[in-house]
């Protein structure tokens, strides 16, 4: 017998997407925000942990395929889950423009 997830669907386009990650093609959304003054960084995390994941599970989820041929994937809970892993500091090469910035992603 083989065991089915007891995860939530992943919804038929987001299934595509993950269908087309390769290597050379990934598939992610990345989020760049700009700051013109440093920036607490324990309290950034605390205001995306607040606002974006406690609120939208999704961004604590990954996703699992099925055993089952032709069963879609589904959403899981990540056990391993750490918002630190998610949120990378950067510093852009002078001028620190919108080209750097460009260069950088």
């Amino acid at each position: 017998m083989i065991a089915v997830s007891n995860g939530r669907p992943i919804a038929a386009m987001d299934a595509t997407w993950l269908r087309m990650d390769r290597p050379e093609n990934l598939m992610v959304i990345e989020s760049v925000m700009w700051f013109d003054t440093p920036v607490d960084w324990d309290r950034l995390a605390g205001v995306v942990r607040r606002r974006m994941v406690a609120r939208y599970p999704v961004f604590r989820q990954r996703p699992v395929d099925s055993r089952i041929p032709l069963v879609q994937p589904r959403w899981e809970d990540d056990p391993d889950f750490r918002l630190e892993r998610h949120i990378v500091r950067a510093r852009l090469a002078d001028p620190g423009d919108e080209t750097a910035l460009e260069r950088y992603v």
